[in-house]
């Protein structure tokens, strides 16, 4: 890794749109549209179609001798990655100084607004559930609430909003100039797509403004969010409790 121009670190909560911030970074990174491809070999790693990005999708999955292994495997094509990306997803800004990250990391906090990730959260358990599928990472309880907390408390580097990124094109080259970039280049959906759904595509700013009061079944739905209101109030904001407080009355 220590011959790669760049190496950014990107951590968020799951779906928080971590795959779509990946994805628009390394357009931006390569200057054109790229496909980040994941290995036949190794599930967390993913190459761009071009080589020059090496991925590394939510390091906190892989246990450490699982990852130097992997390392030491796809050596030749890390070292002819010009930009390095390595994710990982409900875990604090400290992993990011843990020695699986390089020192040299750009640091990205890949941010939703709590009321459209926990909705998202909640569609997806319930889908997969009908599904007779297990989604136990996405699970909401007390270490979630505090993970969050520490994100909108005490964020560490660059600040990708994914409600700006998905509808506001000056906040977009604001944000990349940040990093020193310039190409403003959407990115093909990646990762499990919408919740609801399962569409692989942007939402508008309708959608995503009533997202959190489309879930569905409804009844848990409600319990479950006045509850986490009342009980974690610092992981919403102002808007968010009225936006609650209209929803269950």
């Amino acid at each position: 890794m220590s011959r790669a121009e760049r190496v950014f670190f990107v951590y968020g909560m799951r779906r928080s749109g971590n795959h779509a911030c990946i994805g628009w970074l390394t357009n931006a990174l390569e200057g054109e549209a790229v496909t980040l491809i994941e290995s036949n070999r190794i599930n967390n790693f993913n190459y761009s179609d071009s080589g020059r990005t090496f991925f590394v999708n939510d390091v906190s999955t892989m246990d450490g001798r699982r990852y130097l292994k992997s390392l030491a495997q796809d050596r030749n094509k890390i070292r002819q990655a010009r930009f390095i990306i390595i994710s990982a997803e409900d875990k604090d800004a400290s992993v990011g100084r843990g020695w699986r990250i390089p020192r040299r990391s750009e640091m990205i906090l890949a941010r939703r607004d709590t009321l459209n990730l926990m909705a998202s959260r909640f569609q997806n358990l319930n889908r997969r559930a009908q599904e007779g599928l297990g989604a136990s990472l996405q699970t909401m309880q007390g270490k979630f609430f505090e993970t969050l907390k520490g994100h909108i408390k005490n964020p560490q580097g660059a600040v990708w909003r994914f409600e700006r990124w998905c509808n506001d094109e000056v906040w977009r080259r604001e944000f990349l100039a940040q990093l020193g970039l310039n190409h403003d280049i959407s990115p093909h959906m990646v990762g499990l797509g919408s919740s609801f759904g399962n569409r692989q595509a942007q939402p508008s700013s309708s959608q995503l403004s009533e997202r959190f009061a489309t879930v569905e079944p409804r009844a848990p739905w409600i319990a479950f969010i006045r509850h986490a209101a009342s009980e974690f109030p610092d992981v919403f904001s102002a808007e968010e409790h009225a936006s609650v407080r209209a929803l269950v009355d």
